[in-house]
């Protein structure tokens, strides 16, 4: 599940600018813009890992949470969660009973698009009622960790629906060396105020007093870790 948790941030994109079609720049673009500026969204998210890029069986599959309001970030891999504060992360492991704070800016964006809008060469694949389709592929594939990456948007408000990921690394302990494909599934989920307000809530997890962490009394049983 690390290993999906990893693929997922992709934060080490960080290419120059290269020559793409534009049409599909621009429905990636609206596409970010959408994400950056609503004010408050939660999707049921699935993340299915494949063994290889043709495979219609999933080898492993995980159920998560992926909510913005009030400025805050909050999504849930199976068991773990990642908030993104204005001066610090927090992820919890419920797994593990354990939380780690990190004094950091706000923490990556786990469906940050605007970072395909630089480096890739870019593709069309399908545009019918419902969605386009769109292929991009890396200028310099030894610089990061996939060989093609393809988003399904909704043609009717942008939003994402899909994203595949065509990995260059063998799964971990996979004794075939193939390499896999991640689909992350994105399902618009009813919005519970009350529910998410706590969820985005600083309090809820932590609270920082000069050089003094506590944890909230929800995680007491938890161990505490900072970076």
């Amino acid at each position: 599940m690390y290993r999906i948790i990893a693929l997922i941030v992709l934060a080490s994109l960080k290419l120059g600018a290269q020559n793409a079609n534009p049409d599909v720049i621009g429905i990636i673009k609206k596409a970010s813009d959408k994400l950056n500026t609503d004010a408050y969204y939660a999707y049921d998210t699935q993340y299915k890992m494949y063994e290889d890029y043709e495979s219609n069986r999933a080898k492993e599959t995980y159920a998560g949470f992926l909510l913005k309001k009030n400025n805050i970030y909050y999504y849930k891999i199976k068991n773990t969660e990642f908030v993104g504060f204005k001066n610090y992360s927090v992820m919890v492991s419920n797994d593990e009973k354990s939380i780690l704070i990190s004094k950091q800016a706000r923490q990556q964006f786990p469906l940050d698009l605007s970072k395909y809008l630089r480096g890739f060469t870019t593709k069309l694949l399908k545009s019918d009622k419902n969605e386009y389709v769109c292929e991009l592929v890396p200028t310099k594939i030894s610089q990061i960790m996939v060989s093609k990456i393809v988003l399904h948007i909704n043609k009717s408000d942008y939003s994402i629906m899909r994203q595949k990921l065509y990995l260059l690394n063998p799964m971990e302990n996979d004794e075939k060396s193939t390499k896999p494909r991640l689909e992350v599934t994105f399902r618009p989920k009813v919005k519970k105020p009350a529910v998410d307000d706590f969820l985005v809530t600083e309090k809820n997890y932590y609270t920082i007093t000069g050089s003094s962490y506590k944890i909230a009394n929800r995680y007491k049983k938890y161990n505490l870790y900072k970076a």
